[in-house]
């Protein structure tokens, strides 16, 4: 038989496989040819647009839609490419410019402050800073005189979600105790109330466990609390946290003073008051003795006049409650979240709000050079503003003043060692916590003292000690 011969005017070759003698099975062995070529050729220009023409087409039209004022899209694309380019100037720009645009929500607000607190200088960081100071001057000014710089809890802000008033109360008290100290805490709750217009309200509840805030009214201190009462104090507060959710606010009150005496009336309600502003919220305290959240070192008062809550403390509670709080009894779905203000616009104290309040202490120490607190504040002022050399001055300046009080010496020195461990100097800070711990070793100084061991490298001893305080 005659060989056939096959010839095809195709790109392929012919294999044969014999699957017996008699027929050949012909298979074909694609090779590519220019079609495929040239398809290969589009799909990857193709992936070139998408990763650079594409984008570069999505950031035009970014800019298109901030020309035409469709900010919320346009900040969505700039928010993609500020994922991206980080550190890219335009972007970083376009973003802030866009923000600028939209409404001051919590989100928008979040963003420009991360980005003010960038190390770069470019335009879009100075716009955020110039738009932060702005959003924080109309806030402040708005709000009226406060101390809403001094609120935080561990630079936390820690408050009630108001959604779900009124905030139960329950009073316990574990002996006898005059009559009028109950009555004072109904008063204090209600001033506190009628003085934001309702915004805070009040009910007592019969039991404990049913309550939001505690209030305990006895001589005795749990071991776990001692640490947070030195000498001649006379109140704590403190929150309790369950899974990260504000579950109570308990307030102790000692039924005497540290003369053994019971509280008098107006001592009593100012003491009272007081303690209801930290379980509201308000964490740190007052620098002027006008207001109630105002705080002396060295307090052992019969006081002789009720105080009563100044327009300071109003106003700083009122702003605290349009602050988005870090933790609280229920959390804030996301809608009502953005109507709230991100903390960190307010707390952080502009420079110049500084100044005066150092211009103030400094006038009140005029009058009297012997008043320990006013010093102590002054340091602590200096302190807040990075100027921890200058606070470490006034602190040694203060020292021959405190003739022996054991309750000033701890804060001086505890407040020296703070300074010393800021300036790097843990040596000279480990001296003064040391001589700290010997006079009251609280809460506070183990902390401090944690933080240098480990800084010293004594990691073993700091790992220990955080242990104890945390775990």
């Amino acid at each position: 038989m005659a060989e056939e011969n096959y010839e095809y005017e195709t790109d392929t070759e012919e294999t044969y496989e014999y699957v017996d003698e008699k027929e050949p099975v012909r298979k074909r062995k694609y090779v590519p040819s220019t079609f495929f070529i040239i398809l290969l050729i589009i799909i990857g220009l193709l992936v070139i647009y998408c990763k650079t023409i594409l984008p570069l087409h999505l950031y035009d039209k970014a800019k298109r839609d901030y020309e035409k004022g469709n900010y919320v899209q346009a900040n969505k694309i700039f928010s993609v490419f500020a994922l991206i380019n980080p550190f890219d100037e335009e972007v970083i720009k376009y973003q802030v410019m866009t923000i600028r645009k939209l409404p001051t929500s919590y989100t928008n607000q979040k963003k420009l402050y991360e980005i003010a607190q960038y190390d770069e200088d470019g335009e879009g960081e100075q716009l955020a800073r110039e738009t932060v100071d702005e959003l924080r001057r109309e806030i402040l000014t708005e709000a009226g005189d406060n101390y809403i710089d001094n609120v935080l809890f561990n630079n936390r802000v820690i408050r009630w979600n108001l959604t779900y008033k009124p905030i139960s109360f329950f009073i316990e008290s574990h002996d006898k105790v005059p009559e009028y100290y109950r009555q004072k805490v109904y008063e204090a709750f209600s001033e506190w109330s009628t003085a934001t217009e309702d915004l805070l309200t009040f009910k007592e509840v019969s039991s404990r466990e049913a309550s939001d805030i505690v209030v305990i009214l006895s001589n005795y201190i749990p071991e776990s609390l001692k640490q947070y009462f030195y000498q001649y104090q006379v109140g704590n507060t403190a929150p309790v946290l369950k899974e990260d959710n504000l579950s109570q606010m308990i307030i102790h009150v000692k039924n005497r003073n540290d003369l053994g005496n019971f509280h008098n009336e107006n001592e009593f309600a100012n003491i009272i008051k007081h303690e209801i502003g930290h379980a509201l919220g308000i964490w740190g305290h007052s620098r002027r003795p006008s207001d109630v959240m105002y705080y002396r070192a060295d307090n052992i008062l019969q006081d002789t006049q009720e105080k009563y809550l100044s327009d300071r403390d109003i106003n700083t509670v009122k702003l605290l409650y349009k602050l988005y709080p870090d933790t609280t009894n229920v959390a804030y779905p996301p809608d009502e979240q953005d109507r709230l203000i991100y903390h960190y616009i307010v707390t952080k104290s502009p420079k110049h709000s500084s100044e005066a309040e150092i211009k103030l202490i400094m006038e009140q120490l005029n009058e009297n050079r012997n008043d320990i607190s006013k010093w102590v504040e002054l340091a602590i002022e200096y302190a807040i503003n990075g100027r921890y050399e200058q606070s470490n001055t006034i602190l040694f300046k203060a020292l021959p003043l405190i003739h022996r009080d054991v309750n000033n010496m701890h804060v001086i020195y505890y407040n020296i060692a703070a300074n010393y461990y800021y300036l790097h100097q843990y040596r000279d800070a480990e001296n003064y916590i040391n001589r700290a711990k010997r006079l009251r070793n609280d809460y506070d100084t183990k902390v401090l003292n944690s933080f240098i061991n480990y800084k010293l490298g004594r990691y073993d001893d700091a790992e220990r000690e955080m242990n104890e305080l945390f775990i």
